[in-house]
């Protein structure tokens, strides 16, 4: 499968979690997710930047974030999990696997995401201290959940390296 083709394909079946992808399709489909992720990442950071040299006096950042910031770097944050969950699962089912592995990889990214984002903004917003029990909490919990995600994600690789499981198995015909 070619680079467009896997491209169209995977934004096509963004939402789409039935089925078999087979290696190619996954990775030429990642190689593009991955231009897009970096790509609205690097506007997020520039509009950041832009923002806070508007925002900053005597040399310190107080950037002032309301809910639309933390909503659009939680948003930022969570894109790659959006763009690769459907085809993760995908291709699990094309190596005979279920893809519950997937729905754990998005939970945990989805706990990390919240959690660096409340990060970002403790750092953004003032001296970078937890300023209650709350926010430390949730400062372990994003450590424990992107280790763990961290984990599972070599897990994953692998399962990605793994070629297709021949014929037809329970998610459908192999697509090669």
């Amino acid at each position: 499968m070619e680079f467009v083709e896997a491209t169209k394909r995977g934004f096509k079946n963004l939402f789409n979690f039935k089925g078999r992808a087979r290696r190619s399709e996954y990775w030429w489909y990642a190689l593009s997710a991955n231009i897009v992720y970096r790509t609205v990442m690097l506007a997020v950071v520039i509009y950041y930047v832009i923002k806070g040299a508007q925002n900053t006096r005597h040399h310190s950042i107080n950037m002032d974030m309301g809910t639309g910031d933390m909503l659009l770097i939680a948003a930022a944050l969570l894109l790659p999990a959006v763009l690769f969950f459907a085809i993760q699962v995908r291709r699990l089912h094309d190596i005979g696997r279920s893809g519950i592995l997937a729905f754990v990889w998005f939970g945990l990214w989805c706990v990390s995401a919240v959690g660096w984002g409340r990060i970002i903004c403790l750092l953004l917003n003032g001296d970078g201290e937890a300023c209650c029990l709350s926010d430390q909490v949730l400062i372990v919990v994003t450590y424990v959940a992107g280790a763990l995600m961290m984990i599972l994600q070599v897990i994953l690789f692998v399962c990605n390296l793994i070629n297709s499981q021949p014929g037809t198995n329970e998610y459908g015909r192999c697509p090669k």
